[in-house]
């Protein structure tokens, strides 16, 4: 082979590394320290503390529903902000069910 032939192989064996590299490196593509980054990890924080009341069967359950309610709320502001549709149809669902579990506790408290 001449020292172009080699040269050329050496270049095109550079790329399929670089390209391999790109196929194996993850790129984050959500944003870092905006507000849509609190608001997602705050959301995380009340829905697992919701998830924690729940699983006390002593804790009264509208701490559950209140928690959840915020956690909900925040991440879909969240799906919102990103434009996510699977994020917003899920939590506006989800919502929608626990402003409605919570109305129902409310209601059967004050009577």
């Amino acid at each position: 082979m001449s020292d172009t032939q080699n040269k050329r192989i050496d270049e095109i064996e550079e790329q399929i590394e670089t390209l391999e590299g790109q196929l194996t490196s993850v790129r984050k593509v959500t944003p870092l320290h905006d507000a849509t980054w609190y608001v997602k990890w705050i959301g995380v924080f009340f829905v697992c503390c919701a998830v924690l009341c729940r699983s006390v069967e002593e804790v009264p359950k509208i701490y559950d529903v209140m928690f959840s309610v915020i956690g909900t709320a925040a991440w879909l502001w969240v799906g919102i902000r990103w434009h996510d549709r699977a994020l917003i149809v899920l939590n506006t669902i989800l919502l929608a069910m626990l402003v409605s579990g919570g109305a129902r506790y409310i209601v059967q408290w004050l009577t």
